[in-house]
C-alpha cells in the first residue's frame, strides 16, 4: 500500500504518537495507521449491517423516531468517514475523529436498543482495542475513561427500577480488561515491527555495501582487462610486425628452396598467432569499444565470431547511437558478449539478433534467439550466467528482463537510462 505524502507529512510534523515515530519509522507508521483503519472500515459496516438488522427484526416502525434518526444518521457518518480515509489525507485527524466518533456511535446503539443489557455493547471493548492497535496503550487511556463516562451515562438513562448495578461494574471491568490486553497485543506488535524495521534497514545497507563492492569489482576488473589488453597492444604490435618484415626479408634472400618452405611455414604460424593474440585483446577489452564506440564494438565482435559460432547473427543498430558514447559501454558489451556465449553453449538456435535502440531517454540492448528456450524460475543449479547478467546490469543501474519458454527461444533485454 502506497500511502500519499499528506499522511506521511502529518507524522513527521507532530511527535505525539510514541512509540511509533522515530525518525525512520514514520513512513512504516503511516502506512501501519492507514491498514488498521482499513480493518476497522469492515468492523464498522458489518456493526452497521448487524444493527440495521436488529432493528427490522425487532419490529420497530419506519418514521421519525429516535432509532431510525439515529441509525441514519450513523450511516451518514460512516460513510463521509470512509471516504475522509480514503484520501489518507490528514490521516490522524480522521483516525481520531473515528476513534472518539465510534465510542459515540456506540452510546447511540446501547441507547437505542437495550442500553446496559444492548448486544451492541461489546463494541465499546473494541473501540479501546482499535485506539490501542491505532496510537499505542497511552492514547488509549483517554478512550477508555471516554466509554467508561458512556457507559455509566446509558446506565443513568435508566429507569431507576431497571438499573443492574452488577452489570454496569461488569461493563466496566471490561472495559479495563480490553485496554489492559489491546495495550499488551499493541506493545508487541510495535516491538515487532522496529525489529523487523531494524533488520530490513541493516540488510538493505548490507545489500548498498554488496553492491558498492560489486561495481568496484566490476570496474576493476575492466580496467585490469583494458590495462592487459594494452599491455599486449603495446608488447606484440611492434614485435610482430618487425618479426614478420624480418621473415619476408629472409624468404626473399632464400636460395634453398627447402629453406624458403620453411620460413613461408614460420611466417604463416605467426600471423596465425598474432591473429590469435588480437582476438584474445578483443576478448580482454575491445580497443574500438573506447575509440569508436559501442555500435562499432558490437559490428567488430560480430564479425569476429561469425565463422565459428553454429548460428548466424543480426544487428540491428540504431544509426543515432553510432556516435553515442556512456560509462554503461563496457557493461553493455559484457552482457552482449554473455548472453551469445550462453546462446552458443545452450540454446541450439539457428539465428540471434542483436538491437541497440533508444526508448525516450533510455537505451534498450536486446538480444533474441530462436533456441529452445527455457523455464527462467527454474534455472540449473550452476548455471550462473544470467546471475552475473543481472547482477552486472543492477550495480551499473540497469534493468534486466529475461523472457523465455522451453520451445520458443530466449529475448534477453537491458535498460538503462543513460549517464555519459
Amino acid at each position: 500500500m502506497t500511502l500519499d505524502n499528506p499522511a506521511v507529512s502529518v507524522f513527521a510534523g507532530r511527535e505525539e504518537l510514541s512509540p511509533f515515530v522515530a525518525s525512520h519509522e514514520r513512513e512504516e507508521a503511516a502506512r501501519r495507521l492507514f491498514k488498521v483503519e482499513q480493518n476497522i472500515m469492515w468492523v464498522r459496516r458489518i456493526g452497521m449491517l448487524g444493527w440495521g438488522a436488529a432493528i427490522v427484526w425487532t419490529g420497530y416502525p419506519f418514521g421519525f423516531n429516535f432509532v431510525w434518526v439515529s441509525y441514519l444518521a450513523s450511516v451518514v457518518y460512516v460513510t463521509f468517514l470512509h471516504a475522509w480515509l480514503r484520501t489518507q489525507k490528514h490521516l490522524i485527524v480522521a483516525a481520531w475523529v473515528g476513534t472518539v466518533g465510534d465510542s459515540i456511535l456506540t452510546f447511540m446503539m446501547c441507547m437505542a436498543m437495550g442500553k446496559s443489557s444492548s448486544p451492541f455493547v461489546p463494541f465499546f471493548y473494541f473501540t479501546i482495542l482499535a485506539t490501542a492497535f491505532r496510537f499505542g496503550g497511552r492514547k488509549a487511556i483517554l478512550i477508555l475513561v471516554f466509554n467508561a463516562i458512556l457507559a455509566f451515562a446509558v446506565f443513568l438513562t435508566e429507569p431507576p427500577d431497571d438499573r443492574d448495578l452488577k452489570l454496569v461494574m461488569f461493563i466496566l471491568l471490561f472495559l479495563s480488561y480490553s485496554y489492559v490486553f489491546g495495550s499488551l497485543m499493541s506493545s508487541w506488535a510495535i516491538s515487532n515491527l522496529r525489529r523487523a524495521l531494524t533488520q530490513s534497514q541493516a540488510l538493505e545497507r548490507e545489500r548498498d555495501r554488496t553492491q558498492d563492492l560489486l561495481h568496484s569489482l566490476i570496474n576493476a576488473q575492466e580496467n585490469e582487462r583494458k590495462k592487459l589488453a594494452g599491455d599486449l597492444h603495446d608488447a606484440m604490435g611492434e614485435r610482430s610486425f618487425s618479426l614478420n618484415r624480418g621473415l619476408d626479408e629472409c624468404i626473399r634472400a632464400a636460395k634453398d628452396e627447402l629453406l624458403r618452405e620453411r620460413l613461408e611455414n614460420l611466417r604463416s604460424q605467426l600471423l596465425a598467432f598474432t591473429s590469435y593474440i588480437r582476438a584474445f585483446m578483443n576478448e580482454l577489452r575491445p580497443t574500438v569499444l573506447d575509440e569508436l564506440g559501442l555500435s562499432e564494438a558490437i559490428s567488430e565482435h560480430v564479425a569476429l565470431i561469425s565463422n565459428v559460432v553454429p548460428f548466424s547473427i543480426t544487428t540491428n543498430l540504431d544509426p543515432a547511437l553510432r556516435r553515442w558514447r556512456s560509462k554503461e559501454d563496457a557493461m553493455l558489451f559484457r552482457l552482449m558478449q554473455e548472453a551469445l556465449l550462453n546462446a552458443r553453449k545452450h540454446s541450439n538456435a539457428k539465428s540471434v539478433s542483436i538491437d541497440l535502440k533508444r526508448h525516450g531517454s533510455a537505451v534498450v540492448l536486446t538480444i533474441t534467439d530462436d533456441g529452445v528456450g527455457f523455464d527462467p524460475s527454474r534455472t540449473p543449479v550452476g548455471h550462473f550466467g544470467l546471475l552475473t547478467m543481472r547482477e552486472r546490469a543492477e550495480v551499473s543501474g540497469g534493468v534486466l528482463s529475461i523472457e523465455s519458454s522451453p520451445g520458443h527461444g530466449t529475448k534477453i533485454s537491458v535498460r538503462f537510462e543513460p549517464h555519459v
